[in-house]
């Protein structure tokens, strides 16, 4: 006869697992809003690919997004020039856009808004 003690603890780690599942996945779409075509796009470690100007890529579901967020930076390549920014660690949050509004080529910044819908 299974024990009334067993029946509650795995009735709580159940419950406790099943709110962690729901945050592993994140949306994300990259935004180019700029003149200038973005080559080797790439955020937490995720391939986007080549984003023309205004344009916009389709919506990624990142699934184990644990894992994605060890590298919270954003790369890409404009006329053959690498450059990377920080990003935010997103938390508590379902989708992500990344709207890239300038590139600096000289400077090797990348001007961008990060917008977080929960």
């Amino acid at each position: 006869m299974i024990s009334l003690r067993f029946i509650i603890v795995t009735g709580l780690l159940f419950l406790w697992q099943e709110p962690c599942l729901m945050q592993q996945a994140l949306v994300v779409r990259v935004v180019n809003n700029t003149n200038e075509e973005l080559n080797n796009v790439m955020i937490y470690s995720t391939p986007f690919g080549q984003i023309k100007p205004m344009d916009s890529t389709a919506f990624i579901t990142l699934k184990n997004i644990q894992n994605e967020v060890k590298n919270p930076m954003l790369y890409l390549s404009c006329k053959n020039i690498n450059m990377g920014s920080y990003v935010s660690l997103p938390k508590d949050v379902d989708t992500i856009y990344f709207l890239i509004n300038e590139v600096k080529i000289d400077k090797r910044l990348i001007v961008f808004k990060q917008i977080e819908i929960k």
